[in-house]
């Protein structure tokens, strides 16, 4: 009875996370031409560039002060798939959520194979593991609104996923060669996200203490460091500007790091409860081993019948990395992900094992259930909040799509080139007819940037200089004085919460 109620409960949240992952998609198609999400601007020209043969880096402290986060792999993947489709510069923002979408895919059936990789030998079941995957992967707060958005996020972590899962081939048994094949695997999710290096941390170190083998360690770090190195060395010192030096601009403020740990608490209460007490379990083991190396010969670290070792540490050092990028400025949950998967591991493996024993361990399985409880609850609280503007937008009937179209249509009359602070409209095919360059900033590195005297002039500069025909800006803009300054002036009413102005 408890396994049933159990496997019942993950089947309805999984259930629940595929619902309002279609929802959302269904709703995002109608007024995809005209709506992004938080970020996507910049990304979507960077892309741009690519396509139309321009430098995807430039000097995010030059004008026009364009900054590229991201490393190269992502940029390039998401612009080959457009031109080999044909994509329509205007229809990339539509395009590019289905090919987030295939990384998703993906991402669930590496997670799958991880989980009956870990299981084999202790128990056959195949539902389990592929309910634990679908929630992983489709939740609606992780990866939430990121399974839909242009970013580098689940295309990295599908990687470091690929390289996790040719580890533990080596860990099991296999040959070492798969070492080479995890720190490839490890190395294109760095390509694609410089910040998505826990997971390769973490499997170094248990080649390093664990394995003890300095021909398993060079296996695995030699791919991903001589990639490393000739991707900086190509790169050059622009390619470090965008991806090392920009990045720090924001600083670290704790604080933040605590309020989103706590956000996902109980939204992933499940996850969190198996990692959480898989690493106490385990943390006597893990800290002889640190202490003493060789103890690692001789140790006895199965739980359930699994050694999960590993998969603790990677979740330590997961948890760690992340304690530091959500720490900064501008930061969001995606930055958990690392961790949210191999929680998720982690807690397949348990519950797998638990649930294929002789003797079920009801305490064990009540306490999962009960954990269960508040990622339903969340799920269904969160499918209401949304379904007010969810389902009209299924209909093309939601207002605000209405209004967006109205100012896109009133943006495309307005003499070129614009300088806007929406992503969309400062975009090439809106901001200067399809011409290269377009100014489209990200105002978190801007101000920080220009705040430091980093930026000269900046943005306010270009403005008062006379660099745009027009201006589309919020009213409580900080560019709103200099336009003002510079003799541009409004341009009737304010349409969608946006101010246009003429010269």
């Amino acid at each position: 009875m408890p396994r049933t109620a159990f496997h019942v409960l993950l089947a309805v949240l999984a259930a629940l996370d595929l619902l309002i992952l279609g929802v959302r998609l269904a709703s995002i198609v109608p007024g995809a031409d005209v709506t992004l999400f938080s970020a996507e601007g910049p990304v979507l020209y960077a892309i741009w560039k690519i396509r139309h043969g321009y430098p995807l880096y430039e000097w995010p402290t030059a004008a026009p002060y364009a900054v590229t986060y991201y490393n190269v792999l992502f940029y390039e993947t998401y612009a080959r798939v457009f031109s080999l489709f044909r994509v329509a510069d205007a229809a990339t923002p539509l395009a590019g959520r289905f090919i987030t979408l295939a990384w998703l895919a993906a991402a669930v059936g590496v997670q799958y194979a991880i989980a009956r990789r870990l299981l084999r030998g202790v128990s056959r079941s195949r539902l389990l593991p592929a309910l634990m995957a679908a929630v992983a992967w489709t939740g609606c707060v992780l990866p939430g609104w990121w399974a839909l958005s242009i970013r580098p996020d689940i295309a990295a972590m599908t990687c470091a996923l690929c390289g996790v899962y040719a580890s533990i081939r080596v860990f099991s048994g296999a040959g070492q060669m798969w070492l080479i094949a995890a720190g490839l695997a490890f190395f294109t999710a760095w390509t694609f996200k410089q910040s998505d290096v826990a997971l390769f941390a973490a499997t170094a170190c248990y080649v390093i203490l664990w394995r003890r083998s300095l021909s398993e360690t060079l296996m695995l770090v030699m791919p991903f460091a001589a990639g490393a190195a000739i991707v900086f060395a190509a790169g050059g010192a622009v390619f470090r500007a965008n991806v090392v030096f920009a990045p720090s601009i924001n600083p670290l403020l704790p604080s933040a790091a605590v309020y989103w740990f706590r956000s996902a608490v109980f939204t992933n209460a499940l996850f969190w409860t198996a990692t959480g007490a898989t690493a106490l379990l385990l943390a006597p083991a893990l800290i002889r081993v640190i202490r003493d190396p060789s103890a690692a010969a001789r140790r006895s670290d199965a739980l359930f019948g699994v050694d999960l070792t590993y998969l603790t540490l990677a979740a330590i050092f997961s948890f760690a990395a992340d304690a530091v990028l959500l720490s900064k400025v501008g930061s969001a949950l995606n930055h958990l992900l690392e961790l949210h998967s191999v929680g998720a591991l982690i807690t397949a493996v348990v519950m797998g094992s638990v649930l294929a024993g002789a003797r079920t361990r009801t305490a064990v399985v009540a306490a999962a259930a009960f954990a269960i409880v508040p990622m339903i609850a969340s799920d269904l609280a969160r499918f209401h909040r949304e379904a007010g503007t969810l389902l009209p937008a299924l209909h093309g009937a939601d207002p605000a799509t209405a209004d967006r179209r109205a100012v896109a249509a009133l943006v495309a009359t307005l003499p070129k080139p614009i300088y806007a602070e929406d992503d969309l409209f400062a975009l090439p095919w809106f901001a200067t007819g399809n011409r290269y360059p377009t100014v489209i900033i990200d105002p978190i590195f801007h101000d920080m940037a220009q705040a430091k005297g980093l930026l000269g002039p900046g943005i306010d500069g270009m403005i008062l200089d006379h660099r745009f025909a027009a201006i589309v800006i919020p009213p409580s803009s900080p560019r709103m004085p200099a336009a003002l300054r510079a003799g541009y002036h409004p341009e009737g009413s304010r349409e969608g919460g946006l101010q246009l102005l003429l010269r």
